[in-house]
C-alpha cells in the first residue's frame, strides 16, 4: 500500500478532519479502486460533489493527492463486461444515485462511478456506517465477482430479447428455410415470420438449453443457437431433418 492519499482540495464546508474517514478512503486501494485527480487550470477553482457527472476526459490518476476515487465497476463499448454493468446498477440501487460522482466518456461509452475523496457519503452517515457497507460490497466484489445474480440474469435476458429483435429472428428464419424440406414448408417458415405473435421467437427462447453469453457490455450471442435452431424446427414445424 502506498502513502495516504490526501484529498486534493479542502474547502469551506467539506474540510473534514476524520482519521476514521480517511483509513476508510485509504482502504479502497485494497479494493481494485483507482484515485483521480481533477484536471485544473481552465480557469479557476474544480471540484466535483456527491451526485455530479465528471467526464472522464477532465480526470487523471493520481498517487498521492486525489479528488475522486472511482469504483472497480467501469465498463465501455470495447472494456468491461455485462458483470460489471451488473455491480455498478447494483450499488446504485442499493446506496442510491445522489451518492456517487457519475463518470462518462461518450466517445467509447465509458460509464464508471466514484466517490469524492475523504468526504463523508451523504444523508445520515456521522458514524461512517454506509461507507463501511459500501466498502464491504467492494470486498465482497473482490471474492465473488459479480453483486446480485438475480440482476444479472435479468440483465441477459434483456440483451438476448435486443438482439432478437436487431438481427437474430432474422437469421434463425433464414436458417429455418434452408432447413425446409419442400417449398410448402417454406412457405409455411414465411407465414409464422409474419404472424404477430412471433411463434418462431417463442419456440427459440423456450428452448431450455440456451446460453446467453455476453460478447461486450452490451451484446450477447447464443451459445446453443444451432440446437435452439432445431428446436423450432421439432416442436413449431414437425419436420424430420
Amino acid at each position: 500500500m502506498t502513502e495516504p492519499v490526501t484529498p486534493a482540495h479542502e474547502h469551506d464546508g467539506h474540510g473534514h478532519d476524520d482519521r476514521e474517514l480517511h483509513a476508510e478512503f485509504l482502504s479502497l486501494r485494497l479494493y481494485g479502486c483507482r484515485f483521480l485527480r481533477l484536471r485544473e487550470g481552465l480557469g479557476g477553482y474544480v471540484t466535483a460533489e456527491h451526485g455530479d457527472t465528471v467526464d472522464y476526459a477532465d480526470l487523471c490518476t493520481s498517487k498521492w493527492t486525489a479528488d475522486l476515487v472511482e469504483l472497480p465497476v467501469r465498463y465501455s463499448d470495447t472494456h468491461g463486461s455485462d458483470v460489471s454493468v451488473v455491480n455498478q446498477q447494483y450499488l446504485i440501487e442499493e446506496f442510491g444515485a445522489k451518492v456517487f460522482v457519475h463518470l462518462r466518456d461518450d466517445r467509447d461509452g465509458a460509464r464508471g462511478i466514484g466517490l469524492p475523496v475523504c468526504r463523508p457519503l451523504p444523508g445520515d452517515d456521522a458514524d461512517n456506517s454506509a461507507l463501511r457497507r459500501l466498502i464491504g460490497e467492494l470486498e465482497r466484489l473482490r471474492v465473488v465477482g459479480l453483486l446480485d445474480e438475480e440482476r444479472h440474469g435479468r440483465y441477459l435476458d434483456t440483451l438476448a430479447e435486443a438482439t432478437w429483435r436487431s438481427h437474430l429472428r432474422a437469421e434463425v428464419i433464414t436458417a429455418l428455410r434452408a432447413l425446409a424440406p419442400d417449398i410448402e414448408e417454406d412457405r409455411a417458415v414465411v407465414f409464422a415470420g409474419l404472424d404477430r405473435d412471433d411463434l418462431i421467437g417463442e419456440a427459440y427462447f423456450g428452448f431450455e438449453g440456451n446460453e446467453w453469453i455476453a460478447v461486450t457490455p452490451y451484446r450477447v450471442r447464443n451459445g446453443r443457437h444451432d440446437d435452439a435452431v432445431m428446436h423450432v424446427v421439432t416442436t413449431l414445424f414437425a419436420w424430420e431433418v
